[in-house]
């Protein structure tokens, strides 16, 4: 059940970050501060995905504050999408 809820939780993030030029800097800040946080939770298992997702969680600040480019958001999306893509169907 956990699993699930942060699969529909990285999918919000998600589209979050898609509509990030429309929403305020505000908001996409606390979904990269959920990001990085659930992967420093849950980075006592020493997973690549959790060292991922604090990345893609830095990512996402330096997007919010327009410091990244248009490949690199599109990889950020992608990984959270397929992330909760098998984190809903586990």
């Amino acid at each position: 059940m956990l699993v699930k809820l942060l699969g529909i939780m990285d999918l919000a993030a998600v589209i979050i970050v898609l509509l990030s030029p429309a929403l305020p800097t505000k908001i996409v800040l606390y979904v990269a501060a959920f990001i990085v946080m659930k992967g420093l939770f849950f980075g006592i298992t020493r997973s690549i995905m959790n060292i991922l997702d604090i990345v893609c969680g830095i990512l996402i600040i330096l997007m919010a504050f327009k410091i990244t480019s248009l490949a690199i958001i599109i990889i950020v999306t992608v990984f959270l999408l397929q992330k909760a893509f098998f984190s809903i169907i586990a």
